[in-house]
């Protein structure tokens, strides 16, 4: 997997040195006026550009000048020297950061674009040969959504790759990580949710399905804050565990009679102590390990949601929320069900599986693209890349697939 990251560091230390990157781009303005330099030429050139000369003095010879559009030496010289003090000014103030930033983003771009066609050239090719689910599904489910249900799990298993590549990965950036540690579990959380997820529409309890992405919403919620903060705010969410198990266990003692090694117990409490005494008292509340990053002693969800730019999926989440609550919502409008039926679903169905498909693929590719995009290689950023790409092929599919399904009457 980082093999396109070795070649590119090859060539990048072989192509800017301040020497061979100065040559090049003389060689480049010379060979636009018809001059083709010799090797010797080259060699003085790179070894005037190693000592960082002001001037660059060569000769050229005769026959070059009638190779050239200049009439004489006298012409050519003239013409270049003004060209050749501003080569030589650039590679002085030359941003190599800019420019690399650039030449990567050309690079991943193409690259990515080439690995998603082939990808999905191979899912397509896959689905030819008798290509068959790991489990089983209702037939008249995987009539209508079998080509979308299918790049759904080849999806999941181009990630279950990538994330094995980026767990093996020993480079220097990314030794004890704590951010990275922390998005690579949610994203291991995020395959098992999908996997569920997979399961629920293969079945047809796309209701199901859709409170399983509630989950991964969650987890595309947090991994974007842990991502886009510091190492500090990924200590607060490990340490917040602390909370958890103490809160769980006293809760279980206290309403379920339940008995616990007072040993076990001391610690627990220790630990809950510990972290709340480093934090503050406000890191016991709910999401408490947020509350730094917040302003807010006792935050929510919702505004998890705003710092991590997802508030555009609060109405989805609380949709979703209908299907986890008992509430009369959840009760009465279900996925499953055409809006203007007045059928009672008490099983499966192969009507609404678009809609927790693409929100679960959402969620899940914006977790891969936290992972991924944190101290990435070359291999890493054009994998994600291709991976979204990828996956928006997928979400076409159930688009499509979601408009032959209008066209059947359920009711007969």
């Amino acid at each position: 997997m980082n093999k396109l990251q070795e070649s590119f560091d090859e060539f990048i230390n072989e192509y800017f040195q301040y020497s061979e990157f100065g040559l090049n781009l003389l060689i480049n303005k010379f060979d636009s006026v018809g001059i083709k330099l010799t090797k010797l030429q080259k060699a003085n050139i790179k070894e005037q550009l190693q000592a960082h000369k002001s001037k660059i003095s060569f000769e050229i010879s005769d026959k070059q000048v009638r190779d050239s559009s200049y009439h004489s030496k006298e012409e050519l010289y003239n013409a270049l020297k003004s060209t050749i003090h501003e080569i030589l000014k650039d590679l002085e103030n030359f941003d190599i950061d800019g420019f690399m930033g650039s030449v990567i983003e050309d690079i991943t771009s193409d690259l990515s674009r080439k690995r998603a066609e082939g990808l999905i050239e191979d899912s397509y090719r896959k689905i030819s040969n008798d290509f068959h689910f790991p489990i089983h599904q209702l037939e008249y489910v995987y009539e209508y959504w079998g080509e979308p249900l299918s790049f759904f799990l080849m999806l999941i298993d181009l990630a279950d790759e990538t994330l094995i590549s980026n767990y093996e990965r020993t480079d220097p950036l990314i030794e004890d990580d704590i951010q990275r540690h922390v998005l690579m579990m949610i994203q291991a959380k995020s395959h098992v949710v999908m996997k569920e997820i997979f399961t629920l529409l293969c079945h047809g309890y796309p209701d199901g399905a859709e409170g399983r992405w509630r989950t991964l919403h969650e987890l595309s919620v947090i991994s974007t804050i842990i991502s886009n903060s510091d190492i500090e705010t990924a200590q607060r969410y490990i340490d917040y565990e602390c909370v958890e198990v103490y809160k769980n266990v006293s809760y279980y003692v206290e309403f379920n009679g339940g008995q616990i090694l007072q040993t076990d117990l001391k610690d627990m409490s220790n630990d809950y102590e510990r972290v709340v005494n480093l934090y503050g008292r406000s890191f016991k509340n709910s999401y408490g390990w947020a509350t730094k990053i917040l302003e807010k002693n006792r935050p929510s969800f919702k505004d998890l949601e705003e710092c991590a730019d997802l508030h555009n999926v609060r109405t989805d989440y609380k949709l979703a929320c209908s299907n986890i609550h008992a509430g009369p919502h959840g009760v009465y409008k279900r996925l499953g069900l055409n809006s203007d039926t007045n059928l009672i679903l008490t099983g499966s169905s192969f009507i609404g599986i678009d809609e927790p498909a693409i929100s679960a693929i959402n969620s899940f590719v914006l977790i891969l693209c936290n992972t991924i995009t944190k101290n990435p290689n070359l291999d890493m950023l054009v994998t994600i890349n291709s991976l979204t790409k990828y996956s928006s092929h997928v979400i076409e599919l159930f688009t499509k697939a979601k408009k032959n399904v209008a066209h059947v009457d359920i009711d007969t």
